[in-house]
């Protein structure tokens, strides 16, 4: 299916939002910070700019949840 305009714009600005929030969120990777922080983090910046709303929660996974390609963050 081909996509308008319009469609590829609003795909550009939400793939800005997310490179944007993901850029901000790496720095507070640290030991002790938890995989559930991070997301609501990811997420928090991600409305802060721009997004209307979340297509699905974040994915934040690390050591041994990260093998679980829809894993949960703990």
């Amino acid at each position: 299916m081909c996509k308008e305009e319009d469609e590829v714009e609003k795909i550009v600005a939400a793939q800005r939002i997310a490179e944007q929030a993901l850029e901000e969120v790496l720095n507070d990777i640290k030991v002790g910070v938890t995989e559930k922080e991070i997301a609501a983090r990811l997420t928090y910046l991600m409305l802060h700019y721009g997004a209307e709303n979340m297509s699905f929660d974040p994915i934040v996974v690390s050591g041994a949840n990260s093998s679980k390609p829809h894993g949960v963050p703990g």
